[in-house]
């Protein structure tokens, strides 16, 4: 974010990893959090070893898609060789192989809260094309670097509360494929 100075400021947009975060992908783990010791000795089922002394400390479980993270293209792309459909050199980046240049810069906020709460239950309502197109006719085009955020209006906890209900309700807007590659062509 640039300040009117001139300065610059990073903005950590991370969500807190929780319990009741609606983060994990139908069939695989949730995130968990256990507290393994608190100030007592306690015997260790995985190895017998035990402390030379209390201690308090905690494990936690989770799904790598759980919560705030980045996916490397080989999430999507295929290797080249494999035989799958769209194999290409993309799928040999993994995440550890992606340039964190590409992960911060100066930020371009699109309201899509107007599609907040449309989706059929379970699905995402779309971001299309005409958003970006609508953005920048008003600000200006979108930079080569630009981060681009869209700000839907949608809360993780709204989903969190729903599950406890357990109802399915419209998730939060996504990008659909015309408008990642009218924008952001690979």
């Amino acid at each position: 974010m640039k300040l009117p100075t001139g300065e610059r400021r990073v903005i950590d947009l991370s969500v807190l990893v929780s319990e009741s975060l609606p983060a994990s992908w139908p069939g695989h783990m949730p995130f968990t959090h256990k507290n393994w010791s608190w100030y007592a000795e306690v015997e260790n089922p995985i190895d017998p070893v035990r402390s030379t002394g209390p201690y308090r400390t905690n494990f936690f479980v989770m799904d790598e898609h759980c919560g705030t993270h980045m996916d490397g293209p080989t999430h999507f792309i295929p290797p080249p060789g494999s035989g799958l459909e769209h194999a290409g050199e993309l799928g040999t980046i993994t995440g550890d192989k992606v340039d964190l240049e590409q992960l911060w810069g100066p930020a371009a906020t699109i309201d899509v809260t107007e599609l907040s709460g449309t989706g059929d239950p379970g699905e995402s309502p779309e971001i299309l094309p005409w958003h970006i197109e609508d953005w920048e006719s008003r600000h200006g085009d979108l930079e080569p670097g630009e981060v681009v955020l869209f700000h839907s209006g949608w809360d993780w906890t709204d989903q969190a509360l729903a599950r406890d209900h357990a109802t399915i309700t419209p998730i939060g807007p996504a990008m659909g494929g015309d408008a990642v590659s009218i924008r952001f062509p690979q």
